[in-house]
């Protein structure tokens, strides 16, 4: 089945047991760590452990933090225009396709941490994002639109993310990628 929306979630403060609830509800197939680093002072979210009760819920572990995940020299957005983060974009695309999807950080607050940039990429290609608050998760309404709550302390990212791109002399996703997406949703609806 495919998918045109994924979720964004920052574990600060949630213990496994709270966020395990959470992604049940929304039914969340599988969380895709992008942590650069995926190690916490909390044992239970360090990547080694995350795999292990992920796993025992039923849940898909992957951990994309090489691609995707920030702290990057230079900033996040001159990164975006990486071969790595269009690698790391281009595995998401295959992730939304099949299944629902969280993206995971620390961070609790996205305009804080570089989901946002990843959730505003995404966006242009025309999914929905998410950004899942463990006590109220706002829904996206429309293709292709970030939350409101994402927008307000960025209004430059959607040109930052064009920009990052168009100094990378690259597409946005590959060949390959926006076969994908044609392929699970019709060539008239990609906003490409």
């Amino acid at each position: 089945m495919a998918h045109r929306r994924f979720w964004t979630i920052g574990y600060d403060s949630l213990s496994k047991e709270v966020l395990l609830k959470v992604l049940k509800k929304k039914g969340i197939q599988v969380v895709v760590d992008v942590r650069r680093w995926p190690t916490s002072k909390y044992e239970d979210f360090r990547r080694e452990r995350m795999e292990i009760w992920l796993h025992e819920a039923c849940i898909e572990y992957i951990w994309l933090g090489k691609e995707l995940g920030g702290y990057r020299s230079g900033g996040y957005e001159a990164f975006m225009a990486s071969e790595d983060f269009r690698r790391g974009i281009e595995k998401l695309l295959e992730l939304i396709h099949e299944k629902k999807i969280c993206l995971l950080c620390l961070e609790k607050n996205p305009h804080s941490c570089h989901r946002f940039f990843i959730a505003l990429y995404l966006s242009r290609l025309g999914f929905d994002a998410i950004h899942i608050n463990a006590v109220h998760s706002p829904r996206v309404k429309g293709k292709g639109k970030i939350h409101q709550s994402l927008r307000p302390k960025r209004r430059r990212a959607f040109s930052v993310v064009a920009d990052a791109t168009a100094k990378a002399s690259m597409p946005l996703i590959s060949a390959k990628a926006e076969r994908t997406l044609l392929r699970s949703e019709g060539s008239d609806s990609m906003p490409l």
